[in-house]
């Protein structure tokens, strides 16, 4: 009986990291990056819009990393993208504002707010 062996290319790994790299960009990251948005709560629309995705290469190893959430606008970061995931119930400051042409000074108040999953659900959703 002859013998049979297998030899792989030598950049055999790298092959293998372009293709998950295309898969994210291409199809998963998209996919999630879509359920997001249809489960996403809608109030101004601004935590909408700012989710996004992007493939990172790991600094380590070189392997590709899918990032989907909630990425920084114009206004800065989105501070209350976590609060609508996972939920609220704490202090909280109220900063000062006008309220019909009042102003109203900076206080702190207990808020609750029960958690609104949008990007959890989009991530552990099976698929293919």
């Amino acid at each position: 009986m002859a013998e049979s062996y297998l030899e792989l290319d030598s950049g055999w790994i790298q092959a293998l990291h372009a293709l998950e790299r295309q898969f994210f960009a291409e199809r998963l990251g998209p996919d999630i990056l879509a359920d997001a948005h249809a489960a996403c709560p809608k109030d101004t629309g601004r935590l909408d819009e700012s989710l996004d995705m992007q493939v990172i290469d790991d600094e380590g190893d070189g392997k590709p990393v899918l990032e989907v959430g909630s990425y920084p606008d114009e206004e800065g970061d989105v501070p209350y993208a976590a609060a609508v995931e996972f939920g609220f119930n704490g202090p909280e400051i109220v900063k000062a504002h006008m309220r019909m042409g009042i102003p109203v000074a900076e206080s702190m108040r207990h808020g609750y707010s029960p958690e609104q999953p949008y990007l959890r659900p989009a991530a552990y959703r099976e698929r293919y």
